[in-house]
């Protein structure tokens, strides 16, 4: 009874705070490195505001978030608990869009009302998009090129090498022609037992929900079927694919455009076997 009782307080604080968010209020004053709360409104610290901006600076220049955090807590600048600067918190201020002057709600929530658990909410709930709540400090399009620049990485230290000690040779190749981000190769599941395929996916689709992309995935095969067509080649090679294709931009429905090193480009469309959205 008691515990009955405690989940029916929770389903009822909760809808409250999904109504107050469907109407862009938050529910938290908590206090985020580079801003105080003055007055209900979340205000600029300048020397923290600083701080957030040579992050952002330093990681778009190609250091990493180790490099950054080591020199950050050599100077001395601690966090909002007086910790030294780790490299989880260098990840959280490069990923967290509330520099930018907006406000995204619900981003975690309380999945048991008995432990009162945070988990990260990745989907399993709305979120809310608020804009021009408070002043930024970053801009939405560094903010951006960061989210890039977190797929790169990810992209460059999670796919293996293949045996001629490069990387896949779609690899940077392939561009969403929607949202300008790149495709990254992924292995999913088919009907024989153990046996996976590799699909190429925008990065997009796995960007902040509110600007996620809708950009429609491509197997590999069908990537080098149609640059095998546009090279004149009778199977797909890696070396002159290496050799003559800059890049490869998916838009339109089922459409390529292959931008060759001449300078030429060259459209050509595929097929899908199967659905792979």
């Amino acid at each position: 009874m008691v515990q009955a009782e405690s989940e029916a307080i929770s389903e009822n604080v909760k809808w409250a705070i999904r109504k107050a968010f469907q109407k862009g209020i938050g529910n938290t004053k908590r206090r985020t490195f580079g801003y105080h709360w003055v007055e209900g409104t979340m205000t600029v610290i300048q020397e923290e505001a600083e701080i957030v901006e040579r992050i952002s600076r330093d990681f778009l220049a190609g250091e990493s978030q180790t490099k950054i955090a080591g020199k950050l807590t050599r100077e001395g600048v601690t966090s909002v608990n007086g910790n030294p600067i780790s490299v989880s918190a260098v990840g959280n201020i490069l990923r967290n869009i509330t520099y930018t002057g907006n406000t995204l709600l619900q981003k975690t929530f309380i999945r048991d009302p008995i432990s009162r658990k945070k988990v990260m909410n990745t989907g399993e709930l709305p979120q809310y998009f608020v804009k021009d709540t408070h002043e930024a400090i970053i801009d939405m399009d560094t903010f951006e090129r960061a989210q890039e620049q977190f797929a790169r990485n990810r992209e460059m230290g999670r796919f293996p090498y293949n045996h001629t000690g490069k990387k896949y040779p779609f690899t940077m190749k392939v561009i969403c022609g929607r949202c300008k981000r790149h495709y990254t190769r992924q292995l999913w599941n088919t009907s024989e037992i153990s046996k996976k395929r590799p699909i190429w996916v925008c990065t997009g689709k796995k960007a902040e929900k509110y600007r996620r992309c809708d950009s429609k995935n491509i197997s590999e095969a069908k990537l080098m079927e149609a640059s095998a067509a546009v090279l004149g080649i009778p199977e797909f090679d890696e070396n002159i694919f290496s050799d003559k294709v800059e890049a490869i931009t998916v838009q339109g429905t089922h459409e390529l455009l292959f931008c060759l090193k001449d300078g030429t480009e060259v459209t050509r469309h595929w097929i899908r076997s199967r659905p792979l959205n």
